[in-house]
């Protein structure tokens, strides 16, 4: 099952709950360690975990939540028509940029993984130059790097030192 491309339509609970585990099933190793987990995480059988997989059983509110928090899913996209809404993920809160180069592979692989999908469009909103146009030139991508690292990241490496392109770790070498 797809996740519906137009917001009004509505779904009912059985399809809600199967789109929710397809959320978890990419995050699982197998379908036989899913169920292990589910099993331990909600303190239910086997077959009471069969039961919801198949739709069969409901989850319940509290099940819902604990699983969404366990595997890290959002139930945003089931729940709330409302257009002026937008919600995103802010990775940065839990996981606080250490480097540069890290920071820059983090960023290369999001990219290597959208390149794969069919159809992607990406909405960028910025109060300045989107970040990606920083990388037709490396001078500016140093740069801002270097700004970022003593401002906003607040690297102690980079408290005291001056700008220099050759001290910059993380950005990829010029063409």
């Amino acid at each position: 099952m797809e996740y519906p491309t137009e917001p009004s339509i509505a779904l009912n609970e059985v399809q809600l709950q199967q789109l929710f585990f397809q959320q978890i099933r990419r995050k699982a190793k197998s379908e036989k360690v899913l169920v292990k987990e589910l099993m331990e995480i909600l303190g239910l059988g086997k077959s009471a975990i069969y039961r919801r997989l198949s739709g069969e059983s409901i989850l319940s509110m509290g099940e819902t939540f604990k699983l969404a928090e366990h595997y890290d899913c959002s139930l945003d996209q089931f729940i709330g028509k409302d257009k002026a809404r937008v919600c995103f993920d802010f990775p940065v809160l839990n996981n606080p940029i250490t480097d540069v180069k890290t920071f820059m592979a983090g960023i290369e692989s999001d990219m290597g993984r959208v390149t794969q999908l069919a159809q992607v469009s990406i909405d960028f909103i910025s109060r300045e130059i989107p970040l990606f146009h920083y990388f037709n030139f490396p001078e500016l991508t140093a740069f801002k790097t270097y700004i970022w690292s003593r401002t906003i990241w607040r690297l102690p490496a980079y408290q005291e030192r001056q700008f220099s392109l050759k001290k910059i770790k993380g950005i990829k070498p010029y063409h």
